[in-house]
């Protein structure tokens, strides 16, 4: 057996060296597991669900392995009113809103172990305060086998798409930013003051060796994590 630590040591010490392993990851679970004939990611991937964890890698070829919950937040705003080293300004923003895949209430449709069928209902009244109407839609699986379950597939949909969906993209001179951390943007201009979940980032130098970080975000849904990480627990009580 060995810690979740070492057995991802030892797969990068092996098929991908130039990755740091040792600064940002934690796992203190000890296990005995076999990857058979499978990619490194799809490796990651099991260890990672085993324990409810995430994991990426940052453009300093650091890879971060961390529970789901832990959303890291970012060293510093990203603002159009910047204030010293709190709120730092930023350029070239690119904000996208979509609404297309709005829902705030759904049906979620599933089937008991006996045959009878299942049927719940979940909505979000805040999301129809907002919008002013219901936005309806429907998700059928009939390997939900209990309320609880159906519930809780229905409650980590609405706390996707229960308000429209954000994602955009800016470039500002502060180093700092990693892949998954949690970014607060602010914008007066669009009325965008809010937290997003930082996707991807590019660096390079421009003159005089400043450094240019581009940045791809999305939406952070705090709730989202806890729902699914719920739903996961409830699969494994009905195996």
């Amino acid at each position: 057996s060995q810690t979740e630590q070492a057995i991802i040591n030892n797969l990068f010490a092996t098929y991908w060296s130039e990755i740091d392993t040792t600064t940002y990851v934690s796992g203190t679970n000890t296990l005995s597991i076999e990857f058979p004939r499978i990619f490194l990611d799809e490796a990651l991937n099991q260890l990672a669900e085993l324990y409810g964890k995430e994991w990426y890698i940052d453009y300093e070829k650091k890879l971060h392995y961390f529970t789901a919950s832990a959303v890291p937040d970012a060293p510093f705003e990203l603002s159009d009113e910047p204030a010293l080293t709190t709120k730092v300004p930023y350029a070239n923003l690119d904000y996208l809103s979509d609404v297309t895949r709005l829902c705030n209430r759904v049906t979620v449709v599933g089937r008991t172990d006996a045959g009878a069928d299942i049927i719940v209902v979940r909505q979000s009244s805040t999301s129809y305060a907002k919008y002013g109407q219901w936005y309806d839609d429907k998700y059928v699986d009939y390997a939900i086998n209990t309320q609880a379950w159906a519930e809780a597939v229905g409650d980590a949909i609405l706390a996707e798409r229960a308000d429209e969906q954000s994602t955009g993209s800016l470039t500002c001179n502060q180093d700092g930013l990693v892949v998954g951390q949690r970014m607060k943007l602010t914008n007066r201009l669009r009325d965008v003051e809010a937290y997003f979940l930082i996707q991807a980032i590019r660096l390079r130098m421009v003159a005089s060796l400043t450094p240019e970080v581009g940045v791809s975000f999305g939406d952070y849904y705090p709730n989202l994590v806890d729902l699914l990480t719920a739903i996961k627990q409830i699969q494994k009580k009905e195996v």
